[in-house]
C-alpha cells in the first residue's frame, strides 16, 4: 500500500502516519527515531484519510468508516488518542477542507440519492452558510423520474456479509418479476457500494426505466472493510470475487420479484475481468 497519510509534527517532535498493522487502517504517532509513541485510533473500522493536525490544541482531524463502511464521516481526536469526537452527524459521504487556523472548513456532503451540498462549517460541525445546495439539479432529477437507490446486505455460504445497492424501476410492482443487470468492478481496495452521489449513474436510471433492476455488490477484496477482507484475494485474483458475485446472484434469485432466468453482468477494467471470469 502507498500511504499519503503522513504529517510531520513541529511542536511535538515526531510524525503521524496510518497503517493496517492491527488489521484495520489506523493512525499512529511516532517520534523522530521511528519509535511508536501511541496508536491514536482503534477499532474494527478504517481511517480513510487524515485531514490535518492542529498542534496548537493537540487535535487531529480524520475521515473514517466507523459508522459503516458505506459512510465516511469527519472526526477529531487528541494526539494521545483521547477526546475522540464525531463532528459530522448525517449518514452519507463527507469531503472537508480546513482553513489554516482550523477554525472553519469547507464541507461537501452527499448520499446516494442526493447531489452534493457544499457548506462552510465551524470546526465543531456547526453550519455557517450554504455555498451550493444543488436544488436545481434535484428538481431536474425529479423531472426525469429518477428512482431511489437502496442498500441491502446478505451473507454468503461461509457467513461473510456483503453489501450491495439496488435500483428498481420507478413503476416497480412487487407482483411482477424483473430481469437483473449487475454492475461490477470488484478490484482490490475499490468500492462501488458507497453512500455517495455518483455511486449509481444516470445510465443505470435509464435501464431501470426500461424495466431492469440494476444491482452492484462489493465482493471480498474491495476496500474500507479492513485488511483481511481486502487482501484475501492475494495471489488468487478472480477466484473469490467471482464466487461472491455468483452468491449475490443466488441471493437475488431467491427474492419474489426477481426473474431468476434473466441475469446479466458487465464491468470495465477489473470489472471486465470479473465479468469474463
Amino acid at each position: 500500500e502507498i500511504c499519503d497519510n503522513f504529517f510531520c509534527l513541529e511542536k511535538n517532535n515526531g510524525f503521524i502516519i496510518t497503517s493496517e498493522k492491527d488489521g484495520f487502517n489506523h493512525i499512529y504517532r511516532y517520534d523522530m527515531d521511528g519509535k511508536q509513541v501511541t496508536q491514536v485510533t482503534k477499532g474494527s473500522w478504517d481511517v480513510t484519510g487524515l485531514v490535518g493536525v492542529n498542534e496548537g490544541n493537540g487535535l487531529m482531524y480524520y475521515m473514517s468508516t466507523e459508522v459503516s463502511p458505506l459512510n465516511i464521516n469527519l472526526y477529531s481526536v487528541h494526539l494521545d488518542g483521547t477526546r475522540k469526537t464525531r463532528i459530522t452527524k448525517k449518514e452519507g459521504t463527507y469531503k472537508v477542507d480546513f482553513c489554516k487556523t482550523f477554525a472553519y472548513y469547507v464541507c461537501s456532503w452527499s448520499e446516494i440519492n442526493t447531489p452534493p451540498v457544499v457548506t462552510i462549517n465551524r470546526n465543531d460541525g456547526e453550519q455557517v452558510r450554504v455555498i451550493q445546495d444543488n436544488a436545481g439539479l434535484s428538481n431536474v432529477l425529479k423531472q426525469y423520474n429518477f428512482g431511489k437507490v437502496s442498500f441491502f446486505s446478505f451473507n454468503t455460504l461461509d457467513n461473510t456479509e456483503l453489501n450491495g445497492w439496488m435500483l428498481k424501476p420507478p413503476d416497480f410492482d412487487p407482483v411482477r418479476k424483473y430481469p437483473v443487470l449487475f454492475y461490477v468492478y470488484g478490484g482490490p481496495g475499490s468500492q462501488t457500494v458507497l453512500n455517495r452521489w455518483g455511486s449509481s449513474s444516470s445510465w443505470n436510471q435509464l435501464l431501470a426505466q426500461h424495466g431492469i433492476i440494476v444491482v452492484s455488490v462489493d465482493n471480498r477484496g474491495t476496500g474500507n472493510r479492513g485488511e483481511a477482507f481486502k487482501k484475501c484475494t492475494y495471489l488468487q485474483l478472480g477466484k473469490i470475487e467471482t464466487i461472491d458475485q455468483m452468491e449475490a446472484a443466488k441471493y437475488l434469485a431467491s427474492l419474489p420479484y426477481i426473474d431468476k432466468d434473466r441475469f446479466g453482468i458487465w464491468g470495465w477494467s477489473y470489472g471486465g475481468f470479473i465479468t469474463l471470469t
